[in-house]
């Protein structure tokens, strides 16, 4: 019984990793989106916008290899799940 609430516990990990995920990746398509957006209106701007611009690669970059390690970690956590499970049965 303490086995199966520590998998469920476990689980409901994951699922709070997978939306913290799923976050992340929105954060990053909306600044890709805005980022296109912004390239197109602004070519007196070019300086700026240069800067604007590393400043959001350099987000979404961070977003990118933060949702990566969410990634992880949830691959890791489910396999941890499935062998409690097995060493359950």
């Amino acid at each position: 019984m303490a086995l199966n609430n520590e998998v469920r516990r476990l689980e409901n990990i994951i699922e709070r990793l997978e939306e913290a995920r799923s976050n992340v990746l929105l954060i990053s398509d909306s600044f890709q989106e805005e980022f296109q957006i912004t390239n197109l209106d602004t070519d007196d701007m070019i300086e700026d916008i240069e800067g604007t611009e590393a400043a959001l690669l350099v987000i979404v970059s961070w977003i990118d290899e933060v949702a990566q390690v969410l990634n992880e970690e949830i691959a890791n956590l489910r396999d941890f799940s499935e062998t409690l499970e097995e060493n359950a049965e």
